[in-house]
């Protein structure tokens, strides 16, 4: 008997966890507060970078080569961007900016790039947080999970980390739990829960701990439906190697039983084993009729995410439902971005107008990329020739928005720049919104904006922060140029 209450339960995880995965827009800050929650819960404090007052006051003398190499140095964590990290390793090879990336791909679940990082790092069981290190090791292919023992080869490093006194007893003791949780060991792992104490592990052992005991063997209920809820449990605390062994082991006993697809099709696509992921959730959607628009929505989103954009406009044009269909018209709009067929984009831009379920991300995407992006390339062509659907998009902000709203401000401030309506009001804007937002095409424009006004120095520290805050080398070239006509 399984339990549809808990089935569909885990669709609502699943959908929930969308959020997280899709339109992160810049004014969206759930990402950074599950950051903290990720980190807290496996022992480590995360810390988001803020901006540094101190900049601020160097010698307006100094010059603008130092000053940049100086913050680039001191504050390299102003790099949100992955792919700017990459760019910067291979240009210094320092292994301050390695750390960076690690931490980085583990936020974003790349375990096994984060591995392979993490031993090019001499002595890497120091080099990094411990705690990372296990985290990263635990989830990454280091572990086999068709094989029960390969999960004896964090025992060693374990011992490595206490004979260096990177780890207490009680960090130890946590790992130990884990490992029986893992062979499926569940009445010795509640035995030994107790030997845990500290608060930071007590969340998720807690999570373990109801899970395993909610399971009533005394009922008609299969053995692997408990194995399935433990599965599920590892899965939301982020343990996915954990999650995928045992709902592997559990299809092994059922290759009929839909729920441990559901955990290793999510495991997949979160750790970015997306070929995988399709696979899971295609044949989900023959197992499941029922939800079978969901499982097809997530194939959609996988070749999104695996850069195959082609296969990703392919499925949604076949798509034919109504439930996922703001969703579909929105990475109708992001694929065709991608490949540069910018006509098409703005066609779907018409359409999202016409959705009820617009989002605040829907407007910022649309300015973002038709403002600032156009404005980047000095080319407003596809602004000028659909100015009456940014006028719409206006509108609409304002309408659901409100006119005072970061967003709708954002857009204010863009198309008085790309019509060259630039006021003094205008940079008053900019400079609220870029003291909330670290993002550098604020700081971008404030640089453009204090150049026209002939106040160099002022241009100099806007400049300065582009490029310590930007996400796109691209961006960093361009800038760099731009310097050279002062």
């Amino acid at each position: 008997m399984h339990n549809k209450k808990k089935r569909t339960l885990l669709l609502l995880f699943l959908i929930g966890r969308l959020g997280f995965i899709f339109f992160d827009g810049v004014f969206n800050k759930e990402k950074i507060a599950e950051n903290i929650v990720y980190f807290k819960n496996i022992g480590v404090e995360y810390q988001e970078t803020q901006h540094s007052a101190a900049y601020e006051q160097q010698d307006q003398n100094t010059n603008i080569e130092e000053k940049i190499n100086k913050k680039i140095q001191s504050q390299k964590s102003y790099l949100q961007d992955i792919k700017t990290l990459e760019y910067i390793y291979n240009q210094e090879k320092s292994p301050t900016i390695l750390k960076e990336i690690i931490k980085k791909q583990a936020q974003n679940y790349n375990f096994n790039e984060a591995r392979k990082n993490i031993e090019k790092l001499e002595k890497s069981w120091i080099a990094v947080d411990v705690h990372l290190l296990l985290y990263v090791f635990i989830n990454s292919n280091n572990l086999n999970i068709t094989q029960k023992d390969s999960i004896n080869k964090l025992l060693p490093l374990l011992d490595i980390t206490v004979q260096n006194n990177s780890i207490w007893n009680q960090d130890y003791l946590f790992y130990v739990w884990l490992i029986e949780i893992r062979n499926r060991n569940y009445t010795k792992a509640l035995e030994q829960r107790k030997q845990v104490k500290v608060p930071q592990y007590q969340p998720i052992i807690t999570s373990f701990e109801r899970t395993i005991k909610s399971y009533d063997s005394s009922k008609a209920i299969p053995t692997y439906y408990q194995d399935w809820l433990v599965a599920l449990t590892a899965l939301k605390n982020w343990y996915f190697t954990i999650a995928r062994k045992i709902a592997l082991e559990t299809i092994l006993q059922d290759e009929n039983y839909i729920l441990p697809y559901q955990v290793l099709s999510y495991a997949h696509f979160l750790t970015n084993n997306r070929d995988t992921a399709i696979e899971y959730f295609l044949k989900l959607a023959n197992f499941d009729q029922k939800n079978k628009e969901t499982y097809q929505f997530l194939v959609w989103t996988s070749y999104y995410r695996k850069n195959d954009f082609t296969s990703s406009i392919l499925y949604l044009s076949q798509n034919k439902s109504t439930k996922y269909q703001t969703d579909t018209i929105r990475y109708m709009i992001i694929n065709y971005l991608e490949i540069e067929e910018n006509e098409k984009a703005i066609q779907y831009w018409q359409k999202l107008l016409g959705q009820n379920d617009i989002k605040n991300s829907d407007f910022f995407l649309y300015f973002y990329n038709i403002f600032y992006k156009w404005y980047f390339s000095q080319n407003t062509k596809l602004y000028q020739a659909n100015k009456q659907l940014s006028t719409l998009f206006i509108q609409e902000c304002e309408k659901q928005l409100w006119i005072d709203n970061d967003i709708c401000i954002y857009w204010k401030v863009w198309s008085d720049i790309v019509n060259n309506k630039l006021s003094p009001s205008n940079e008053v804007e900019l400079i609220s919104l870029s003291q909330t937002y670290n993002q550098s095409y604020l700081y971008h424009i404030l640089w453009d904006f204090k150049t026209k006004q002939w106040k160099i120095q002022e241009a100099k520290k806007r400049y300065a922060k582009t490029i310590a805050s930007s996400q796109d080398s691209k961006e960093i070239s361009f800038v760099e140029n731009k310097l050279t006509t002062f």
